[in-house]
């Protein structure tokens, strides 16, 4: 980024549909759709046209990368329009597609689609909710304070956003964008294989992925690398595919040791060159640009990185290989609610009291999430990953990764795909708790990478002394 990121990297990489195009920066792009509306869009979003096999028109937005050896174009180019939706469960990646009328989300609505319908009656979608609040919202609807200081959960829960008449589509929804009307589109289906099996077919899929994000960019690839498994599998499997990757590791005050440690001694097994990226001074300038980009929806670690320039090592173009979505082989959200049958969601106020959601509006958001589950559930899907799909990535994490879009780089979460989280809810939960599926993946993957412990706990007076330190160091920035 260096000194390229200034304001006019404002809304970078984002996109509006609506009935007339928006003029957001001086060389923004402009295409009418075949449904008549308008899409007008930064000079660096990425989307591309298509046409499905009965000749019907496509969009695909952000960077869908296929789990073999075909691409996601050529998927809708060989499908008709009503069997696309069954191919795209082998993409991965952050992605949204436009088929006719109908926008369809990633596997965990990595890339946000936001949308309203404005005080004409005009029908309004975006990637961004800074374009939406900015270009079409009233002045008196942006009342909404920022979620910085809020305290309870870091995130506005979906469908909701920080601002009322602003909507969030969520992974288990479809939007006409003529009309505005929402469907339901399910989240899983039952795969029926052994456990070596889904081992197997996990472990290819991988290594497809990373060979095909290798030969899609021109940039350089780069892997942020921690002491935990989740980054430790997509080393190992990009060790297995022969690509070419840097790894690193963004540095911030009291961080733990095995994630300073264990990173330079890992890639050094793969073969691989590590950086770390330390901190420099705290750039004012850029906070405020990072919390326009997002209006105000990230207030995660990265909004640090970014201000401290610890996104500076990468170029425009570069691809990031993301961890992020790993997570929910692991059940992650069970240990909140561990007396659960896990097939109904309880009542939305013990949801919000176990994630010490205490804000009124939180809790409205929360509401609304679990009204919709009721409306569209999913029967062979544990509650608790659905909160962790709709909730932790589509709400919390698609909004990190919305914001840094001003960094230029195109960030893949690998492991998000429905064929990826197919497989990995079809194993015994005793299993997925502790992460052995992912370990029998680098085993098979790289086996010299499991000679190193996994995430090494300091005692625990340093973990509790640490944590305060960071909460007050977060406290006084």
């Amino acid at each position: 980024m260096n000194s390229r990121v200034k304001a006019d990297r404002l809304h970078h990489g984002q996109f509006i549909i609506g009935e007339q195009p928006i003029h957001f920066h001086p060389e923004c792009d402009y295409f009418q759709l075949s449904n008549g509306l308008w899409l007008s869009c930064h000079p660096q979003s990425l989307w591309q046209c298509a046409s499905s096999k009965d000749r019907v028109h496509c969009v695909l937005f952000g960077k869908a990368i296929h789990l073999d050896s075909t691409s996601a174009t050529s998927d809708i180019e060989r499908s008709t329009a009503a069997e696309i939706s069954e191919s795209y469960g082998n993409w991965c990646g952050r992605w949204a597609l436009l088929i006719a009328d109908a926008l369809h989300l990633d596997a965990s609505g990595m890339l946000s689609i936001f949308y309203l319908r404005d005080q004409r009656g005009q029908f309004w979608l975006s990637s961004s909710p800074a374009l939406l609040a900015h270009y079409v919202l009233e002045e008196r609807e942006r009342t909404v304070p920022s979620m910085r200081g809020r305290g309870g959960i870091d995130w506005i829960p979906g469908p909701l956003t920080r601002f009322r008449p602003i909507r969030r589509l969520l992974p288990s929804q479809t939007i006409n964008v003529r009309t505005g009307a929402v469907s339901s589109s399910q989240l899983t289906r039952k795969i029926h294989l052994s456990q070596d099996e889904r081992v197997g077919l996990l472990r290819d899929t991988l290594v497809h992925a990373c060979r095909n994000v290798a030969a899609q960019t021109t940039g350089r690839i780069w892997l942020p690398l921690t002491g935990g498994l989740d980054s430790r599998v997509l080393l190992a499997a990009c060790s297995a595919a022969q690509i070419e990757v840097t790894a690193y590791t963004q540095l911030y005050p009291f961080i733990d040791h095995g994630d300073v440690d264990l990173p330079p001694a890992l890639a050094a097994i793969a073969g691989y060159k590590h950086l770390f990226i330390r901190p420099q001074n705290r750039d004012r300038s850029l906070l405020k640009l990072y919390d326009s980009q997002g209006a105000g929806h990230s207030c995660d670690q990265d909004r640090e990185f970014f201000a401290r320039r610890q996104w500076d090592f990468a170029s425009d173009g570069d691809l990031v290989l993301r961890g992020t979505v790993f997570e929910i082989g692991r059940c992650y959200f069970w240990r909140y609610f561990p007396e659960n049958d896990g097939v109904a969601a309880p009542p939305p106020d013990r949801i919000s009291a176990a994630r010490h959601c205490s804000n009124l509006h939180c809790r409205s958001g929360m509401s609304e999430w679990h009204e919709w589950t009721q409306v569209a559930p999913e029967p062979d899907m544990d509650w608790r990953d659905r909160f962790y799909v709709e909730q932790r990535l589509a709400s919390w994490m698609a909004s990190i990764e919305q914001t840094l879009d001003l960094t230029g780089t195109i960030r893949i979460p690998i492991a998000n795909s429905r064929l990826f989280r197919d497989l990995v809810l079809g194993f015994d939960p005793l299993l997925r708790k502790h992460g052995i599926h992912q370990s029998q993946l680098i085993e098979q993957l790289y086996p010299s990478l499991l000679t190193l412990p996994v995430n090494p706990k300091s005692s625990l007076g340093v973990r509790i002394g640490n944590r305060l330190l960071r909460d007050w160091h977060g406290f006084w920035q």
